[in-house]
């Protein structure tokens, strides 16, 4: 792996992470840090943070962001847990905490914190109308028109605004062809929760058009999940049925990024097919947009 810092955090001893750390702290101005590297520096696991920042006068500077990640993580949540409340209060439910804050909220007992970036909440499509309403009278205001009820198999969520704050409410964590949206929206709310498993979180991290909108590149979320106890076969059922990309992804994983078994399923080739006419579609449909100056 090229990447130092990414290196650092994958890999799956602090011999080989040590390596990885000399490489990225030769060459980085403790001064002028890279936003992506701050988001970096807070999934190495504590332990190991400690040991690579052995004997470096910069070394409070680096805890540093770890501890800014939890505090940042902890206002995210908070604000989350009271849009939740907001809409359970106003009869939407279930709704699910997604994104980067419920990846925050899958607490490592290595002390590896993964940074929260954005507020997402996800509910079944059927509230979607009924909790934008909700949202509006929180002062939250839709950037673009809502999606109409017939198109909503292909759309799969929407942002919102309130002042200097977003958030992105979605009815689904991947974004499979639209045939199969009501398989992917049945196995999200099967057994609804504060938020999202890690496995779900897993699969929504690797599909496309997953909805994490930050920096960090998606081998350090692996690794930081596949350190939690997950149910693999059910990440590759769910892979398997919904978005065959995940299924690349994870065997390009298997072997580089520690605790990351080889897929046991293999998407179909009539699911990669439906796959790859369904991403062609929507792709037209984005060109075609563009083209009528539609954002």
């Amino acid at each position: 792996m090229t990447d130092p810092l990414l290196a650092c955090v994958t890999a799956g001893s602090d011999a080989e992470a040590a390596v990885a750390w000399s490489r990225w702290r030769s060459g980085t101005d403790i001064d002028s840090i890279p936003w992506r590297d701050k988001l970096l520096l807070p999934l190495i696991p504590a332990a190991r943070r400690g040991l690579l920042q052995a004997g470096d006068p910069a070394a409070p500077l680096l805890t540093g962001f770890a501890r800014r990640a939890w505090t940042q993580g902890a206002v995210f949540a908070a604000r989350a847990r009271g849009i939740v409340g907001v809409l359970n209060a106003g009869g939407v439910a279930p709704v699910m905490i997604g994104g980067s804050t419920a990846a925050f909220l899958q607490v490592r007992e290595d002390g590896a914190v993964r940074p929260a970036t954005d507020i997402t909440v996800l509910l079944p499509r059927r509230h979607v109308d009924g909790a934008v309403e909700i949202l509006r009278q929180d002062r939250w205001q839709p950037r673009m028109p809502v999606p109409p009820r017939p198109v909503r198999s292909w759309a799969h969520g929407l942002m919102l605004d309130r002042e200097e704050e977003s958030l992105r409410v979605a009815w689904r964590h991947v974004v499979p062809p639209p045939w199969r949206s009501g398989m992917a929206e049945r196995m999200l709310f099967a057994e609804p929760a504060e938020s999202l498993s890690a496995e779900a979180l897993l699969l929504s991290r690797l599909a496309p058009e997953g909805g994490w909108n930050d920096v960090i590149p998606w081998q350090a979320d692996v690794a930081f999940l596949a350190a939690l106890p997950l149910d693999w076969e059910s990440v590759f059922q769910m892979a398997s049925a919904l978005v065959p990309v995940v299924a690349d992804r994870l065997r390009e994983a298997h072997g580089v990024i520690p605790g990351v078994p080889r897929p046991s399923r293999f998407p179909s080739p009539t699911i990669r097919l439906e796959d790859a006419v369904s991403s062609g579609i929507r792709r037209t449909v984005r060109c075609a947009r563009r083209i009528a100056g539609r954002p």
